[in-house]
């Protein structure tokens, strides 16, 4: 992937809960109006998100992570040698799901984290900068939604929630999910049939087995025929 972040491209970021991935969240992003921000999002996505925490979910309101440096909140600088200022507040207003938006500790405290609103949030309209819009996954955000936490809205230990891989575009080349030419089919395809080929061959040993031991049941009943008439 190249270093340089397509400023017309989707951002996509695959989520684990519990060590298995369960799908991707797709987002576009308002890059012509809040270029800052955007860059901050996007160079962060390549760089410093994947492996990161979702370190707090509060159901009826919105799920958070980014802190790519401490894991639970209390960390995360912007690409931009710290915090940064607000651009604006206008542009996208927190009133749906599926709302990315710029978390922070005050007025102009942007760094690297970030949250995706589960419903409808006007009274974060003024105060925090939104960017961008879910437009896949949903299924995905409402098994976050749903992961158990507890009394300070951190996932459980068992329930571990995490942001694996980030890319740009409309499909991902990676481990987790199927590239663009199939390869992760082809694999499985060809795994499929070594061990078709395996159980065929496993099947005409034991067929040829089965024969050979016929014959040499047959050829020790004509032997104790033979004896039998030997000694009666």
């Amino acid at each position: 992937m190249s270093n340089v972040a397509d400023p017309h491209a989707n951002v996509s970021m695959s989520i684990s809960i519990g060590g298995s991935i369960v799908g991707a969240l797709t987002f576009s992003l308002c890059d012509a109006d809040l270029p800052l921000t955007c860059a901050n999002f996007r160079s962060l996505s390549q760089s410093s998100y994947p492996k990161t925490k979702i370190h707090r979910i509060i159901p009826t309101f919105m799920f958070q992570t980014g802190d790519y440096q401490n894991q639970n909140g209390t960390g995360g600088n912007s690409i931009y040698s710290g915090k940064f200022n607000d651009e604006k507040f206008n542009i996208i207003s927190h009133d749906k799901p599926g709302i990315l938006s710029m978390a922070n500790s005050g007025p102009n405290t942007n760094g690297s984290q970030f949250f995706i609103t589960f419903a409808s949030c006007p009274h974060l309209n003024g105060k925090h900068v939104s960017f961008g819009r879910l437009i896949s996954g949903w299924d995905v955000l409402e098994k976050i939604k749903n992961v158990e936490v507890d009394g300070r809205d951190c996932p459980v230990m068992l329930e571990t929630v995490r942001i694996e891989e980030c890319w740009e575009g409309e499909r991902k080349r990676g481990r987790e999910e199927e590239s663009d030419d199939g390869s992760s089919s082809k694999k499985k395809k060809a795994k499929k049939e070594k061990k078709a080929k395996k159980e065929k061959k496993e099947k005409k040993e034991k067929k040829k087995k089965s024969k050979k031991d016929k014959k040499e049941k047959v050829r020790m009943r004509i032997n104790s025929v033979h004896y039998l008439l030997l000694v009666f």
